[in-house]
């Protein structure tokens, strides 16, 4: 089965940001603990317990042992905390309000939000935006029963569908598919998390669960073994489609045996849309240095891209890094 994937523009932009963005300075104050909140995703997804690995690995709260034998090697005085969202769309605008110092999102949503087009055409620029880091690639999942007549996307026409949680950017990949297979307004959107959507159609309450995430998704990876699976192929008039409304998106792969319970394509494998997904932070946010904290997130995914030191704190990322890139796996590679 074909995935959509979807990135940021260079990798060597992205190892400047994330220098630039993660540099938490320690607070003057040896005492006075300073809070860092991160935007991650639904608790019962994947992205929430990725800002919780963060978060504990940056953390070094007052009195603590930090960067010492037997300590913690995040930052003194530093509590991150990562609070459970609807996603990169919520996030964009906890960061620019100032309800978080950080948050994970969709690298489209991240480039339209501070540029104002796209989805936040016509609204003002977030522009506090700035980029820490690309953290993982993940594919655009279209799940169904594996007993489930439904073989195509097109076969979705006057069915129920899962199209991910309103504030959220999974939300726009779904639509932007099921777009690009001549669904609009042909299926009718229930708007749900993949925990939500796969504990619905266990019950055939729904007929398809739309999600993107990195795979193998906590969800999708439960629902295959207990009830069993069918991933949906995406032709390649869909992938070409989607790629040239939102060049974040190229081809990827949904590999055989990724989901036990789970079937894909006619070749055991799943063709699929792939995206980047980066880790954001607003502007005036102080920084520490990303590399120091990259086995949780090589264990939990692919690794991130390397940082180089912080040069200072609060320094803006610069509008290079807004722009978008296709994924390592674009269309015709």
């Amino acid at each position: 089965m074909t995935a959509i994937t979807r990135g940021l523009q260079r990798r060597a932009m992205l190892a400047a940001a994330a220098a630039a963005a993660l540099c938490l300075a320690a607070p003057a104050s040896a005492q006075a603990p300073q809070f860092f909140r991160i935007g991650t995703g639904a608790a019962g997804g994947t992205y929430y317990p990725v800002g919780g690995m963060i978060a504990n690995a940056i953390s070094c709260p007052p009195g603590a042992p930090c960067r010492e034998a037997g300590g913690t090697a995040g930052v003194p005085n530093l509590v991150a905390v990562a609070q459970a969202t609807q996603s990169s769309v919520q996030n964009v605008n906890l960061i620019q309000s100032g309800a978080a110092e950080s948050g994970f999102s969709q690298s489209d949503v991240a480039h339209w939000a501070y540029t104002a087009t796209g989805l936040f055409e016509g609204r003002p620029k977030l522009d506090r935006l700035r980029f820490i880091a690309h953290l993982f690639g993940e594919q655009l999942h279209a799940v169904v029963r594996r007993d489930s007549p439904i073989q195509r996307l097109e076969d979705l026409r006057g069915k129920r569908v899962v199209v991910g949680l309103q504030a959220s950017g999974a939300r726009i990949g779904s639509e932007l598919v099921l777009d690009a297979a001549g669904l609009r307004g042909a299926y009718t959107p229930e708007v749900l998390s993949a925990a939500q959507g796969v504990e619905r159609m266990q019950d055939r309450g729904v007929d398809a669960v739309l999600q993107v995430v990195a795979a193998p998704a906590a969800a999708f990876t439960e629902f295959c073994s207990r009830v069993g699976c069918r991933l949906l192929p995406f032709s390649d008039a869909v992938i070409e489609t989607v790629s040239q409304r939102a060049p974040f998106y190229s081809r990827g792969v949904i590999a055989r045996g990724t989901y036990e319970g789970g079937e894909g394509g006619d070749r055991g494998r799943s063709d699929a849309l792939r995206r980047g997904r980066m880790a954001g932070r607003s502007a005036g946010t102080g920084s520490t240095r990303l590399r120091d904290h990259e086995e949780p997130l090589e264990r939990h995914h692919e690794k991130p891209a390397p940082a180089r030191p912080c040069p200072g704190t609060g320094h803006p990322a610069g509008d290079g890094a807004a722009r978008p890139r296709r994924g390592p796996f674009a269309p015709g590679r």
